[in-house]
């Protein structure tokens, strides 16, 4: 049996066949507000579903999905699925609260593999 020579990198890869708008959070804005990246896309996989879980607070939501993604996303960033060109032009996209249909990250977990030489990244979004 031959190896993958990217190993399991190649089978997580090949999983994320969509694309996310990514909005990464920056911090508080020092007036009551937040501060966030200009939006970008990435690789991902999203999966809808509805699921009870706990904030890191203890506070109990329902998540609205699980998105395999390809980097760190932190807690309070903000996904869309879709492209850049699918935001209305009009709008502010410098903050995603302006733009339809974000989800805010409330987790992220990071799933080694075995070896430990890749891993999956996953986050919940409500």
């Amino acid at each position: 049996m031959t190896r993958n020579p990217e190993g399991d990198r190649g089978i997580i890869n090949k999983t994320r066949t969509q694309t996310a708008v990514f909005w990464r959070y920056l911090g508080s804005d020092g007036y009551g507000g937040h501060r966030y990246d200009m939006p970008i896309e990435i690789d991902c996989r999203w999966d809808q579903k509805k699921e009870e879980t706990f904030t890191d607070e203890g506070q109990e939501v329902v998540s609205k999905g699980e998105v395999m993604v390809d980097r760190h996303v932190p807690e309070g960033s903000h996904l869309m699925l879709g492209e850049l060109s699918d935001i209305d032009p009009f709008v502010d996209k410098s903050d995603p609260n302006n733009v339809d249909n974000t989800h805010r990250v409330i987790s992220f977990t990071r799933i080694p593999d075995i070896g430990n030489i890749s891993s999956y990244k996953v986050v919940r979004v409500v």
